[in-house]
């Protein structure tokens, strides 16, 4: 009877354990925030932005190719025929040579990002591919990788108001499988793994750094998370590409040498990716 009474005294403190953690790390604070309608609606502040005179004369891609990098953006615009949109979607640019793709200039962290996100969703975008950077965590990942975002920590504020309380976001099944085999037919290297999304970007402590080396996370970045709950909750398909810069890896920040040659490089490497891949129905 004594060994049955432990046995029951231990599980009911795991029990309480779990109830406590569940409470306390649950977010945001309003309870079950996610079974009620907004207020204001991306489509409602698109119809306010058309009744200013700032609605597009274009009609919104069916895939939009998402980058956080300037550099990148200029070499795109360089290479690549384009008309810049214009009214509320100023940021975004349509490839001529390519039909119902477009390339948008996106910013740091992902309360930005999930309004720009928004907005393009309630346009009509029906495809995100973004392609980003971040630094490395593990020492045999480097700039050159391109790494696949099988999913992403979420260690940040916006995607808590978009799904449920849970550790990860992840990218569409079919997209996420359309990409593979993208990389497969262009013979591309790549990595695929877990990145960890926060916007605490000079928050990240050794300790941190350490635990996720042992779960095995391959980068930490400021915007997957954030933007692929936005696709999910919006039920539109999104993917994510990654390449670093630099890396915590040895427990302190080191830059890659030569870094912004071969983040360039690699970078285009993963806009004709997604080229390839938006070409796909």
């Amino acid at each position: 009877m004594k060994k049955i009474a432990v046995v029951l005294s231990f599980l009911s403190g795991i029990l309480l354990c779990s109830l406590y953690y569940k409470n306390y790390h649950s977010f945001p604070h309003f309870k079950n925030k996610h079974q009620y309608k907004s207020i204001l609606t991306p489509t409602q502040f698109l119809d306010y932005k058309t009744e200013k005179g700032q609605i597009p004369s274009f009609s919104a891609p069916k895939t939009l190719i998402l980058c956080y990098d300037n550099h990148l953006l200029k070499s795109v615009l360089d290479k690549y025929k384009h008309q810049q949109c214009d009214g509320a979607f100023s940021n975004v640019c349509f490839l001529s040579d390519y039909p119902s793709v477009a390339i948008a200039k996106f910013g740091l962290f992902g309360g930005l990002n999930a309004f720009r996100l928004e907005m393009a969703i309630a346009w009509g975008v029906k495809r995100v591919i973004a392609i980003g950077t971040s630094c490395a965590l593990q020492k045999d990942i480097s700039q050159k990788d391109i790494i696949v975002c099988e999913k992403s920590i979420r260690d940040e504020g916006t995607s808590y108001h978009y799904l449920p309380y849970g550790k990860y976001a992840y990218p569409a099944k079919k997209l996420q499988k359309k990409l593979l085999l993208t990389l497969k037919q262009l013979d591309q290297p790549y990595k695929i793994g877990t990145s960890w999304t926060t916007d605490a970007f000079f928050r990240a402590t050794k300790e941190e750094v350490a635990h996720y080396q042992k779960e095995g996370v391959f980068c930490i970045e400021a915007e997957a998370a954030s933007v692929l709950s936005v696709a999910k909750f919006r039920n539109i398909e999104m993917v994510v590409m990654l390449t670093v810069t630099d890396s915590y890896a040895n427990l302190k920040w080191e830059k890659a040498v030569d870094y912004k040659k071969q983040k360039l490089e690699t970078l285009n490497t993963m806009l004709k990716i997604a080229l390839k891949l938006a070409d796909q129905n």
